[in-house]
């Protein structure tokens, strides 16, 4: 458990974690989450993941999954996220899927701002869905 910068809380737990030395802990079946000012909640989940205590990065590996409660989804196989600054990045291919359809990116991502902007990158591949405006 901590706070980031923000004075915002989040947690993460393992199934299995092992203390490799005093700052890092390697994590099996990583989970975290953290609740914004907002109210807003984000999730992340993983196969495994390294935590650095001193400086609360979580490295995320096998089948990533970053989760916002507004529904949008990112799936990717390795992910860097900074619990304290809000950020989080990822070289490999990624798929998004949210309200606003589906997208695809070659060559990663990063997030921003606390989940408030996300950035694609390389080349990309984007279906909005319809959304049809209900009758006045």
């Amino acid at each position: 458990r901590g706070i980031d910068t923000q004075g915002e809380p989040f947690t993460i737990t393992a199934t299995h974690a092992i203390q490799v030395t005093p700052s890092r802990l390697v994590l099996s079946r990583p989970k975290g989450d953290m609740t914004l000012k907002s109210g807003a909640w984000m999730m992340l989940s993983a196969n495994s993941g390294l935590y650095h205590q001193k400086t609360d990065h979580l490295a995320l590996a096998g089948k990533v999954t970053l989760y916002r409660d507004d529904g949008t989804t990112l799936k990717t196989s390795h992910a860097l996220i900074d619990m304290k600054g809000g950020t989080a990045s990822g070289r490999d291919p990624v798929s998004a899927y949210g309200t606003f359809g589906t997208l695809h990116a070659a060559s990663g991502f990063a997030v921003q701002d606390r989940g408030a902007e996300i950035i694609f990158k390389g080349s990309s591949h984007l279906i909005l869905d319809q959304v049809r405006a209900a009758a006045p």
